[in-house]
């Protein structure tokens, strides 16, 4: 078999086998949970379950309509990250093997970079910017991530 056609051979083979949640998914996006997955010692399904129902909670969240924030305070999601918030966010990306660099509160490109990328992989925009809705997502999927480092 030629080398296009084994390769296309072998991805076929691969998407036979892979979780449907896999299916369709970019193969970054691919290899990553591949990664994370075998990084947490778990099934991939159970490591794709645990991020898809961290999404849909987050998705029922934001559907749920909240208190209305003080006119005199900007609204919860609005306010910026602070240092520790920084630092939780980027220990939660690295848990869950998105390296962040170092969780040292500063926002830098390995930060971003891997922000990108886990936005991608969640469904969200890809923007690269520390918001407080990331930082809640992130919380519910390492929490629901059994074997987390």
């Amino acid at each position: 078999m030629a080398g296009a056609a084994r390769a296309r051979y072998n991805r076929d083979m691969v998407d036979a086998s892979m979780p449907w949640s896999l299916k369709g998914i970019s193969d970054e996006a691919r290899v990553y949970a591949r990664e994370a997955a075998g990084a947490a010692d778990i099934p991939i399904g159970d490591w794709l379950s645990a991020v898809i129902n961290a999404a849909a909670l987050q998705e029922q969240s934001a559907s749920t309509p909240a208190a209305t924030p003080a006119t005199d305070s900007p609204a919860a999601d609005d306010r910026p990250l602070g240092r520790n918030e920084i630092r939780e966010l980027q220990r939660l990306l690295n848990s869950l093997d998105f390296d962040a660099g170092p969780a040292d509160g500063q926002i830098g490109p390995k930060t971003t970079s891997a922000i990108t990328l886990y936005q991608k992989f969640a469904g969200f925009e890809p923007d690269g910017k520390a918001t407080r809705e990331l930082l809640i997502d992130l919380r519910a999927v390492a929490r629901d991530v059994p074997n987390r480092r």
